[in-house]
């Protein structure tokens, strides 16, 4: 296997002074997973070398000196010195004609003038550039080559090259500006070149035009990558910085599309993880966190956040940093501010504060779901339904009640058709669901609810005939009310008010009884399982009927709780209850809340096939060895570690079962032999 590997640890990082930082968060220690850092900007065009390595040296000596571990961001565009203005061998076009670009005006900062953005392309250029790239990265991999031999090796949290990187083009007034024609034109490229490939692909001038470009600054941004990793700076240790929109994203009209859209896709390289701003309400960060694999980018970063919805409350905040990091994130980087009067972005102080506090003191809040079809609980599916707008004529626009197409299951797979009872719910999406105080906005699940999910103004139940399998599981995300979330199997569905009916309820955590069983007969009964289920945020539940063994097999958020025998439970209580798969049912209920949301059904076989475990990285930490693998999905399995033997290596020892995606082996880099390891999912449905 390969030596080097992806960091353990995860940094939560504030562009900030050292000095202020400290107010608020304790330095971390090298056994810590979860760190807090300081972020550095460098302007690394306007900068002379030597003023640019000592300003880097002077970075790494205050985390050295502070404890505090260091991200530093190099700009590679924004702010190129003027020397470079009238430089014909440096300067992008305004057009074909070679007409010089004469100043810039940086969209993100109001009323801010600069030097004409440069020709990526241009030989001229990158040799200006790579002297300055290369003293800085090999001074910044000496530091961290010296930290990582005196075990200090957490102290570098890693570099961002780029900001915002793309290309220049302005749209206000009559007069569009753009430019990239230099860049072109350097890779040989000119007008006939770009309207024959926009013939070819069938998609207007610009929209071949932006495509052509963004590879363009993709190449840019690989090449400083490339030069990091030349200098020694591990790949896991470098991020690149877009502002990206999703691959099939096209603008309304692509002749004013902003030059800085770069799509996901193109954010990765072979030298650096694809990194991205991701304040909440400028991009759609489930589609960047949960499609970074399907980039063959799992592991990737956010170089730049603002705190806007994050810091109204703590949960807020822990929500979202909870999910970043769950979904493959390895740092985060605040430009948002800290302390400062007047600041729309600051976080001191605020409520969302705690939130960052408690995250690092090692606190989750995910609140998220499971695609259909993506669950590690239920393998072939019967049917499902993810309440997608569009599908079945749905609108996702609050209206009541449904009729119609749209109450139709979504996906019956291949079995009888069945539909929905009406006036169970309306139709809504993330952005424009009906919140107040009691029930406030989940902020989405991640898995689907940007596109639609069931909404309802009050307690619930609603289910379809079943009868299918005698060995099942029922599955669903919903938003953890403040009184109880079911699943049930009986005679009739849209009920838990059934003889012969078993449900599960799930209540939030605190409650007397946070998972019971219940039957109209019997009541409730406590199974003493404690999940701790956060109210107003999404989770998922799950319950496999095991009807012939009289098994209920009870999970929260895919993880097992455990397995209830119902012969022998509460003393045998539910031991007479009649047993069916006639129905299926799942639903929710209120005590001082006014909203039901949920998402992602599904019901079939248990216990899909477990994911292989292909490829693993390892690296190398003092004594031990770490390993680390990704594979989606992103959460749920746990996991088994073996350590192989023999000649032919057929003998394993269980060495480790992890739920994360990681392990130590304590002391395995010592005895200077050889090691070798397999790593095997495991189903939270199999024992």
């Amino acid at each position: 296997m390969p030596a080097g590997g992806f960091p353990e640890r995860k940094y939560l990082c504030i562009v900030n002074g050292i000095d202020d930082f400290t107010r608020d968060f304790a330095p971390p220690q090298p056994q810590d997973d979860r760190m807090a850092c300081t972020g550095t900007i460098h302007y690394t065009l306007r900068t002379p070398q030597a003023a640019l390595v000592a300003e880097v040296a002077a970075a790494l000596d205050a985390a050295q000196t502070s404890g505090y571990p260091v991200y530093l961001t190099f700009d590679d565009w924004n702010f190129p010195p003027l020397e470079w203005a009238t430089d014909p061998e440096i300067t992008e076009w305004t057009g074909w004609d070679g007409t010089l670009c004469a100043g810039r005006d940086i969209e993100w900062r109001s009323d801010n003038p600069q030097n004409p953005p440069p020709n990526f392309e241009s030989p001229s250029l990158r040799a200006l550039l790579a002297p300055k790239l290369d003293a800085v990265f090999s001074t910044i991999a000496t530091r961290a080559r010296q930290w990582e031999a005196e075990g200090r090796g957490h102290l570098f949290a890693g570099v961002a090259l780029g900001w915002e990187s793309g290309y220049y083009t302005k749209f206000d007034g009559a007069s569009p500006l753009r430019t990239g024609f230099a860049a072109l034109a350097s890779k040989g490229l000119g007008d006939a070149d770009i309207a024959a490939g926009a013939a070819t692909r069938g998609v207007p001038y610009w929209e071949e035009f932006d495509s052509q470009m963004y590879r363009v600054v993709h190449d840019y941004v690989a090449w400083w990558s490339a030069r990091a990793v030349a200098a020694g700076i591990p790949r896991e240790r470098i991020t690149t910085h877009f502002t990206g929109v999703p691959d099939e994203w096209v603008a309304p009209d692509p002749t004013r599309r902003d030059g800085r859209l770069v799509p996901f896709s193109l954010a990765g390289n072979g030298y650096a993880r694809p990194g991205h701003t991701a304040t909440p309400e400028w991009i759609d960060l489930e589609r960047l966190a949960t499609e970074a694999d399907a980039r063959g980018t799992p592991e990737w970063g956010v170089p730049e956040w603002e705190a806007t919805s994050q810091k109204s409350s703590r949960d807020a905040m822990l929500q979202y940093l909870s999910r970043l990091y769950r979904f493959g994130a390895d740092v985060t980087n605040n430009w948002g501010g800290w302390w400062g009067p007047g600041n729309p972005y600051r976080i001191d102080g605020s409520a969302g504060e705690q939130g960052m506090k408690d995250w690092l003191s090692g606190s989750d809040l995910p609140g998220v779901g499971v695609h259909v079809g993506r669950s590690t609980l239920v393998g072939s599916l019967d049917y499902s339904d993810s309440w997608t707008e569009g599908t079945r004529g749905r609108v996702a626009d609050g209206s009541f009640p449904v009729v119609g197409a749209a109450l139709e299951v979504e996906s019956n797979h291949g079995n009888p058709a069945r539909a929905w009872s009406g006036a169970k719910w309306s139709f809504r999406k993330d952005g424009n669901l009906f919140w107040t105080p009691a029930s406030p906005d989940p902020r989405g699940n991640w898995s689907g609810s940007r596109s639609g999910i069931t909404e309802t103004g009050g307690g619930v139940d609603f289910g379809i005939e079943y009868g299918l399998r005698d060995d099942y599981v029922i599955q669903l995300d919903a938003v953890q009310t403040d009184g109880r979330i079911a699943i049930t199997s009986a005679g009739a569905r849209d009920t838990t008010a059934r003889s012969d009916g078993i449900s599960v309820f799930f209540h939030p955590a605190g409650a007397a009884i946070e998972i019971g069983i219940y039957n109209v007969g019997v009541g409730e009964r406590d199974t003493g399982f404690r999940p701790a289920l956060a109210r107003n945020v999404f989770h998922n539940y799950a319950v496999r009927f095991r009807l012939p063994t009289k098994e209920l097999w009870i999970y929260a958020d895919e993880r097992r709780l455990d397995v209830v025998d119902l012969d022998t439970f509460a003393g045998g209580a539910f031991a007479g209850v009649s047993l069916t798969n006639a129905a299926v049912s799942v639903g929710a209920s209120l005590v001082l809340g006014n909203r039901v949301w949920t998402d992602n059904f599904q019901v079939g076989a248990p216990c899909p096939a477990p994911p292989v475990v292909e490829a693993m990285r390892l690296r190398r930490e003092g004594d031990d060895v770490l390993l680390d693998w990704r594979i989606d999905p992103a959460i749920a399995y746990s996991w088994r570690v073996y350590a192989l033997s023999g000649a032919d290596l057929s003998q394993r020892t269980l060495v480790g079962a992890p739920f994360e995606k990681t392990w130590r082996d304590a002391g395995g880099a010592m005895g200077g032999t050889d090691r070798y390891y397999r790593v095997e999912a495991a189903n939270d449905c199999v024992p």
